[in-house]
């Protein structure tokens, strides 16, 4: 199946779409957070996402 997602920005309104395609992945990271490393291991199909800095809020802010 393939997807595309639609991000907004809530702070600033700024929006980006991208199209996943069968068989890949979409990482997505709000600062703080960020993607600090990828291990890839081709044989197997599998990848090691290491994500560093998270500090996620108890409750997103309300949608205006």
């Amino acid at each position: 199946m393939t997807i595309r997602v639609e991000v907004t920005d809530l702070e600033t309104g700024d929006k980006a779409t991208q199209i996943v395609v069968d068989g890949d992945y979409l990482i997505l990271c709000t600062d703080p957070c960020y993607v600090d490393g990828i291990q890839t291991y081709p044989a197997k199909g599998t990848h090691v996402l290491t994500v560093k800095n998270c500090h996620p809020r108890a409750k997103a802010p309300e949608e205006t």
